[in-house]
Parts: structure tokens; sequence; C-alpha cells
């Protein structure tokens, strides 16, 4: 027997006795072999083609994540770029607002900033404390602790001072267990001799002197002389000597700063006096006022107008109290006709800004160069028959807006954050 090169069998011995149900046999086997070695590779082909088609599936899906992600990358560019233009017109905008919103004036004491309008604020408005570095004028001559105590005696303490000039001694308050009136100051010279005896009063607390020469120390009792000094115990404190007899707060020993003496830098913690308003300016207090017939009210910052006029020059005068710094403003009465018209005058009855005429229809605008207080608000109704709406308005700006109540909140605010 033999096989072909796919493996069937076939008989090549032509001379052997043929057994023709056993050739045929071997050849169906191998044909069997044949035909399930088929079927076994074709399994295989069919699952590497299902793992072929799994691959290019995760590929597709693969590939879709991937231009999912592109697309929102994509996307969060757009929207960033669109936060950056927005936060930019925030900032020009927020800066416009300072700019329309907020007056900075500096004097050679401090720098005041008024918010005038903080009511649509983006933004919070943080005060905090500034530096400031205590000085000496370096008029107390007299170099001893604020509250200096003598016990039973005296203490000898050096000092400068010149003949034929006037000195002060002075305390803001002695504290004593002394039966006697007054302590006192015995001035001596440069060879221990005595110059001249003060005597500064319990009560009084301040006298002053002249010397006839120059001293170069001074002792101070406890009471009015030795004896008496044993048994008195006298603690004065802020006590100062200074050349001249006016009145002066008391400072240390010393000028300051100099290189001998250190000055404190402190961080200014004083309270700050916040005041809030709106746009509307004009604060007139509750009050009624009556002429000719014309009566107008004001409430809580509302405005009632009733009556008719019956005078040929009607005016009503209204008290108020309101500071305007420098800049631009418009008033408004709100009335939309000629009359009543407005006009401001400060405590000296004069024009504050520029008047308003009757030709103006209840709305003008003014500078002010300098600081003006404005008293009173004064109505022309003229000879108007009726009595319109109103509705009195000062703004900051060149432009008549929408009319708002006068609203005012005022409060303090204590500066407590160390900034060192």
């Amino acid at each position: 027997m033999a096989t072909t090169k796919n493996g069937i069998y076939y008989q090549n011995n032509y001379d052997a006795a043929a057994d023709v149900l056993e050739d045929m046999k071997k050849m169906a086997e191998s044909i069997d072999g044949i035909v399930e070695e088929n079927n076994n590779t074709q399994i295989q082909q069919n699952a590497n083609i299902e793992q072929i088609n799994g691959a290019v599936s995760n590929l597709f899906q693969g590939t879709n994540s991937m231009m999912g992600m592109i697309r929102d990358i994509q996307q969060k560019d757009i929207e960033q770029d669109t936060n950056i233009q927005s936060l930019q017109e925030e900032i020009s905008e927020l800066e416009e607002d300072v700019k329309a919103n907020s007056i900075i004036v500096t004097t050679e004491e401090a720098t005041s900033l008024q918010v005038n309008d903080a009511s649509g604020a983006r933004a919070k408005l943080n005060i905090k404390g500034n530096y400031r570095q205590k000085t000496r004028e370096g008029y107390n001559l007299l170099n001893v602790e604020k509250n200096f105590t003598v016990t039973k005696g005296f203490v000898s303490v050096p000092i400068n001072l010149k003949a034929n000039t006037n000195y002060t001694v002075k305390a803001d308050d002695i504290i004593t267990d002394d039966t006697k009136e007054y302590a006192t100051f015995i001035f001596k010279d440069a060879s221990d001799s005595d110059v001249k005896w003060v005597s500064l009063h319990y009560d009084d607390k301040k006298t002053t002197f002249t010397l006839s020469e120059d001293v170069t120390q001074v002792s101070i009792y406890s009471s009015t002389n030795y004896p008496n000094s044993q048994s008195a115990t006298t603690t004065f404190k802020n006590l100062m000597i200074y050349e001249g007899t006016e009145e002066k707060d008391y400072e240390e020993y010393g000028k300051a700063p100099t290189r001998e003496f250190s000055a404190e830098i402190e961080t200014v913690k004083d309270e700050v006096s916040i005041k809030k308003v709106n746009k509307n300016y004009l604060k007139i207090a509750d009050q009624i006022v009556t002429n000719s017939g014309i009566t107008l009210k004001i409430e809580d910052g509302k405005h009632y107008l009733s009556g008719e006029n019956t005078g040929s020059s009607t005016v009503l005068e209204l008290t108020t109290n309101v500071t305007l710094k420098p800049g631009t403003y418009t008033m408004s009465t709100n009335s939309n006709s000629a009359y009543p018209y407005l006009q401001l005058r400060d405590a000296n009855n004069n024009v504050v800004g520029e008047d308003m005429v009757y030709s103006d229809n209840g709305v003008k605008t003014f500078t002010l160069k300098e600081e003006k207080t404005v008293v009173k608000a004064r109505l022309y109704f003229g000879s108007s028959k009726s009595a319109n709406e109103l509705a009195l308005q000062i703004e900051l700006g060149s432009t008549k807006t929408d009319f708002e109540e006068n609203k005012e909140e005022n409060y303090s605010l204590d500066i407590q954050q160390e900034m060192l």
C-alpha cells in the first residue's frame, strides 16, 4: 500500500492478491482523516477570524473614544477662551467701577476712599490697617519712667537746664500717702549746690519756674523735705520737665526716632467709620413743609406732594446735610416739567454747584472742584398751579438715571489684623 501526498491510501503492488474490501476500508479511513483534519483547520481559521473581528471592533471603539476626548478638549479650549475673555471684560468693568464710583482724596494726614454706590458691587471691599511710626519732639527733658515712684526719700536724676529760662514741671496724676500738700524738686548745679527749690502741689500737678544759673541734676522728694519724705511714698504718672510755660501733652524722654532713641513701628488698628450710601446722595430727614397751598411730606426717603399752588413765586425749603466730594454730579426732580426746579445751598446760603432753572426741565449737571456741604434744598414752584409728582435725587456723573430712594448705613469697622 502507498499514500498520495494528501495521505490517501492506494494499492501499488500489482503482484499481490487483491483484497478489495480491506483496500477500500483503508482508503476510506485515510479520506476521513483528511476530512477531519480539514474540519479542524477550518474551526481554527474561524476562531482566528472572530479574534481579528474583535480586535477590529475594539480598535473602532478606541478610535471613537479618542475622537470624543479630542472633541472634549476642543470644547474645553473654547470654554477656556470664553472664560478668559469674560475675566478680561470683568477686570475692565471693575476698573471702570473704581473710576466711576469712588473718589480718593489724599491729604498730609491720610488718604480717604469714598465709595459712592456699593449696592451692585461685583467685588468685596476689604479695609486693612496701615503702618505708622511713633515720633517724639524731644521736649521732655526729664529721663524717668512713665510711672515714677519715690519711696521714703528722694531720687536724683541728671538733667541739663539753662539759666534765665522758663520751665514747667508737670504730672498727669500723683498718687501718694504723704500727709503734706506737695512734693519738692531741688535743682542743683555742677558742684551739687542747690539752685532752686520747686514745689509741685498734688492737686495742681503743674507748676512753672525760672533758674538763676545752669542746672545739671534734680532731686525729687516724696514729700516737702527730707524728714517728711522718710515716711512717704509718692508715684508721679507721666512726669515731665520741659522748656516754656504752655500746656503740652506727655511724651517720653528724648527725641525719636534718632540714633539714641528708637521709635516703635506699629500697625494702625483704629476704628474706621464706614458710611455706605446708594447712588442717591440727597438725604433729607423726615419733614413736612407747606407754602401757598402746596405740601411736601418726606418720609423714609419717599416724597409725597399734594395741594395746588395759590402763590405767584412759591418756594419750599427743605433741611438736609449732605457732603459732596469734588466731582461731577447730576441733580433731578423727576417732575418731567419746568416746575418745580431745585437749588442747593450751603450754610452761608451760597449756591452749591449751579442753579437749576425752569428751562432745565428738572435735570441739572454741575461740577465741584472742592468739597461742599449742602444744608438746604429749595424747590421753586413759581406760579405753577399743579403739583406734579416729585422725586429728588443727586447722583455722581453727568447722566440722569432712574430715581432711587436715598439709603444710608453707618457702622464702624475695628481694624484688628496685624500687618507685620
